[in-house]
């Protein structure tokens, strides 16, 4: 699918991906609904700062 809406017709001869259709929550059950409330929940974000220490001395290659 192009920017402007356009659809380019590609032929193979497996699909490619598959099509999810939007979920009627009327129909679902408690432990489908469940589910997929969890699934559209934001994801916690993990902080991985680290604390980079550096032992380079420069002044150790210095030639006096």
């Amino acid at each position: 699918m192009l920017p402007d809406g356009a659809t380019v017709r590609v032929r193979y001869p497996l699909p490619r991906q598959i099509v999810k259709l939007p979920v009627d929550v009327t129909a679902c059950s408690k432990d489908d609904l469940r589910r997929i409330k969890r699934m559209r929940r934001p994801r916690e974000k993990m902080d991985t700062r680290e604390e980079i220490t550096s032992t380079f001395d420069p002044l150790k290659y210095v030639k006096t």
